[in-house]
């Protein structure tokens, strides 16, 4: 009798633990893969630290490793993150040329660096646009990615608070659609070869410009669907990470069933190129075929698996997740733009009327005091 109650409270308490730990397992797949992830590509780049390169991708991993640091409780997140962060050249930017070229120094400088250091990159970039709208280098056949790339960089200034010069951000909109060829999907100069990882550039264009719901992204959206395999896979781990990236800014539930089924997902496949958790695993392989990991996937991959878990954690949107990770705040989007500030006479007197009124208090106690003294002597 007792065997059988004894064995009875096993069995109870097992069905009870089974989705607890199940559930408990979920939970901690973002972090505990963001960990490995992290771990492999910091000793990727203490291995060979002359493949450094000044590029946004890899400052926006280490932001994004930072962001997930504060929220994660995963004991293996100890990382010294002020070491992976300096691994980024904080000065010495150099001096490129192309507006592709322009837009990846202004995003790092965005991530590293104040307002006032990005500036003259700012300047630089918003000074590059024609009077078609276009977005060129010196004259020279107009590429959609520079519209696209341009585009979101000065967005991303935009919600970081800078100080965004006057810049006709409908027309480089309008250009960038009439570039969308009538499968919906994107290419760089021909319109007759779309490619996944262009198109879900475009995606994020649009959808920090608050044009996520236009027939534009719509059609890119479903560009993206249909170059889709069976398994939820393109064809590498960078058109995997960016379609994450991008379905997440254009509002795009990427664990529904249009994206994922009961068995695998458009995540899941991004996550199944990573490497064991032992060993020199961790990093993520470029495509089912690679023999070894790269760190180009895996900072791309890190990006994407972070905006996800700062979602579900947060209960926040894409596009809020990228600004957390960026490290800047959103701002009022009734404005597509911030024009060249104008002086406003009303607000002027605002903030001098304090100052004007303390001199104009210390001269009237000055010609009493002197008043005064002048009677005194008489």
């Amino acid at each position: 009798m007792k065997l059988k109650r004894f064995t009875a409270m096993i069995i109870a308490i097992i069905i009870i633990m089974v989705p607890v730990i199940s559930a408990a397992g979920m939970d901690d797949w973002p972090t505990r893969r963001i960990d490995h992830a992290s771990e492999w590509l910091l000793e990727n780049y203490q291995q060979n630290s002359s493949s450094i390169t000044l590029t946004f991708e890899h400052a926006l991993a280490v932001a994004a490793l930072n962001n997930v640091n504060d929220i994660s409780e995963y004991p293996s997140r100890i990382i010294n993150t002020e070491r992976f962060a300096a691994l980024i050249p904080q000065q010495h930017i150099p001096d490129l040329q192309g507006v592709y070229w322009h837009a990846d120094a202004l995003i790092t400088l965005l991530i590293t660096n104040p307002c006032a250091q990005a500036t003259g990159a700012i300047n630089a970039l918003v000074d590059m646009q024609d009077e078609n709208g276009d977005f060129i280098t010196y004259g020279q056949r107009v590429d959609v990615r520079e519209n696209i790339w341009a585009t979101i960089a000065l967005r991303l200034a935009y919600k970081a608070g800078c100080v965004v010069p006057k810049w006709d951000i409908d027309a480089v909109l309008e250009n960038i659609k009439a570039w969308q060829a009538d499968d919906g999907g994107f290419d760089v100069i021909f319109r007759d070869h779309s490619r996944v990882l262009i198109t879900a550039e475009a995606i994020i264009a649009l959808s920090l410009s608050s044009a996520y719901n236009s027939e534009a992204a719509k059609n890119a959206i479903e560009f993206l669907h249909s170059q889709m395999n069976e398994d939820f896979t393109f064809s590498n781990a960078t058109e995997q990470s960016y379609a994450i990236i991008a379905l997440a800014l254009a509002g795009e539930d990427i664990f529904g069933e249009r994206w994922a089924n009961e068995n695998s997902g458009i995540f899941s496949a991004l996550t199944n190129l990573q490497a064991g958790y032992s060993g020199s695993g961790g990093g993520f392989y470029h495509n089912n075929s690679a023999t070894n990991p790269d760190d180009i996937s895996t900072r791309q991959a890190i990006t994407a698996m972070s905006i996800i878990h700062l979602m579900q954690q947060e209960e926040i949107d894409g596009i809020e997740a990228l600004v957390q990770i960026i490290g800047v705040e959103e701002r009022d989007e009734n404005e597509l733009y911030q024009r060249d500030p104008q002086p406003n006479l009303g607000d002027w007197m605002l903030d001098w009327l304090p100052i004007i009124g303390a001199i104009v208090g210390g001269l009237v106690l000055i010609f009493i005091i002197l008043t005064i003294i002048s009677k005194k002597k008489k």
